[in-house]
């Protein structure tokens, strides 16, 4: 059951579906994050090489408690990778970007700088 279910999850987040309860909010509950939305994201955060690199398109706002899944990255077996899975560090408003090829992620709002 557990392999199904991560495989469902897997799956919508690959193919760009908003998926695992990141429905956009501004819909029905529209804060100040989301006069972001059509805007570019730009990292905001890390060192200096790192910042200003433009990271896709923010196309919603969602809301993601302390503990909840906000990524999972598959494992790559050949590389030696394993499967991660990143859980929210508090309670967040998350950007919902898409990097450009129509994959979608999150990353919290304060770490990001819409232009």
């Amino acid at each position: 059951m557990r392999k199904g279910i991560f495989l469902l999850l897997s799956l919508c987040i690959s193919s760009g579906a908003v998926a695992a309860g990141w429905a956009d909010i501004c819909t029905s509950k529209p804060n100040q994050y989301c006069n972001a939305v059509g805007q570019s994201a730009y990292n905001a955060t890390g060192t200096a090489s790192l910042r200003k690199i433009k990271l896709g398109v923010i196309k919603g706002v969602t809301w993601r408690p302390e503990g909840s899944i906000v990524s999972i990255s598959p494992a790559i077996p050949s590389a030696g990778i394993p499967r991660s899975v990143r859980l929210s560090p508090r309670d967040a408003f998350y950007f919902i970007v898409d990097d450009g090829v129509g994959n979608y992620f999150l990353r919290q709002c304060n770490e990001v700088q819409p232009i």
